[in-house]
Order: C-alpha cells, then sequence, then structure tokens
C-alpha cells in the first residue's frame, strides 16, 4: 500500500481536474470548496506565529488577551459546510 502525501494530493488535484462525476459529487456534498483549500495561499509568519502559542496540554493557543481554540462549530462556519441533510455516498 502506497501513502500520499497532503501536498502530492493537492498538487495532482491543481495539475490535473478530477474526472467530471468526482468533481459534480464534490460540488453537491458541499466538499468541493474543502478540497481546494489546500491551493490557497496562506501567511507563513502567521501560521509559525500560531504554532509558537499552541499548548497541546491545554489544546488552546495561548494569546496576550487569553486563551483560545477552535471548535468544529468554527470549521463549519468558516468552510460553510451543512451540518444536516444526508450523508453523502459515492
Amino acid at each position: 500500500m502506497r501513502t500520499v502525501r497532503m501536498n502530492d494530493a493537492w498538487n495532482l488535484f491543481r495539475l490535473h481536474r478530477p474526472h467530471e462525476r468526482v468533481e459534480e459529487i464534490l460540488r453537491r456534498s458541499g466538499l468541493y470548496d474543502v478540497v481546494c483549500v489546500g491551493m490557497m495561499q496562506y501567511d507563513r509568519a502567521l501560521v509559525t506565529t500560531m504554532v509558537e502559542h499552541w499548548r497541546p496540554e491545554t489544546h488552546c493557543f495561548h494569546l496576550p488577551f487569553g486563551e483560545v481554540t477552535i471548535t468544529l462549530q468554527d470549521v463549519q462556519v468558516l468552510f460553510g459546510l451543512r451540518i444536516d441533510g444526508d450523508a453523502v455516498y459515492i
């Protein structure tokens, strides 16, 4: 069995569009934008700073104004994911 690093998967997705049926399923399920998030540009300095403030003991970011964390609801809102409806079967 061969494992694929996520960077390889993103590069493959970016260079070769998925089969139209796969793309349609991803779009109908609301997951297409989540798949594409791996191709977004991001601020490396910001990510580095956040990593430096992460405390694995508490699963929180320790910032000057207190502790903060990210919840599943935050992820749902940020990615615009639906939390109701039918399960996706392929």
